[in-house]
């Protein structure tokens, strides 16, 4: 198995530059250094990113504070999501309720046994984060205190993108504008790709963060 020290991201907005940051915060100690070439945006004034709340963890992984987003992304939480005619049994509203550790058994056994036992409220006014969400409001712990209840984020996608790939720099990888004019496949795997300006990269792994474009992926064998 060949090492991998050399790692080429190729993509443009939030997913390359978040790939690049978790792999450099991930493995950068171990000697693995990052590469990004950045394709022009295709983000809109009108786009946003919507998120679940697992986003904080990511968050947490590269050293980016969670209220430095919300300021700066122009970022709305959301409490939960709200689905209509989902297999025909009119709306329904899902919160954001984070596990409780302690429980031996999941909440949603004991609702379908009250269920088969007349119980008549709806699952969702269970949910601390759903009835939030119905009231409009965010459930947000006192200092020192924890809830079961957490929140996602609907927010400025070129916002976004635009304090990732600060951030993602900062961390003092090397980053280059341009386009792909080919890629080299050797067997099942990249060998490298030649840029709009004929530079050629070399990497031991390439990750495509092109989208549906495919830029890399879809050069590979069997791959359609």
């Amino acid at each position: 198995m060949t090492p991998i020290n050399q790692v080429v991201v190729i993509g443009r907005d939030a997913p390359a530059w978040m790939a690049a940051a978790a792999i450099a915060r991930s493995f950068g100690a171990a000697g693995v250094t990052v590469r990004v070439i950045e394709l022009p945006s295709l983000l809109r004034a009108t786009d946003c990113y919507s998120a679940l709340p697992a986003l904080d963890g990511y968050h947490l992984r590269v050293g980016l504070d969670d209220r430095v987003v919300l300021a700066t992304c122009k970022a709305v939480p959301i409490a939960g999501q709200r689905f209509n005619d989902w297999a025909a049994a009119g709306a329904f509203l899902y919160g954001y309720d984070r596990e409780v550790a302690e429980a031996r058994l999941e909440f949603t056994h004991s609702w379908t046994k009250g269920r088969q036992e007349g119980l008549k409220s709806e699952f969702e006014t269970f949910s601390l984060a759903a009835m939030a969400a119905r009231a409009g409001r965010v459930p947000v712990p006192q200092e020192g205190a924890s809830i079961c209840a957490t929140f996602g984020y609907n927010m400025d996608a070129r916002t976004y993108a635009a304090l990732l790939r600060h951030c993602t720099l900062g961390l003092g990888m090397a980053a280059k504008q341009a386009m792909l004019a080919d890629v080299e496949v050797e067997g099942e795997r990249i060998a490298a790709v030649i840029l709009d300006d004929g530079e050629r990269v070399e990497a031991d792994l390439f990750i495509d963060a092109s989208g549906a474009e495919w830029l890399l992926i879809g050069r590979l064998p069997g791959t359609e």
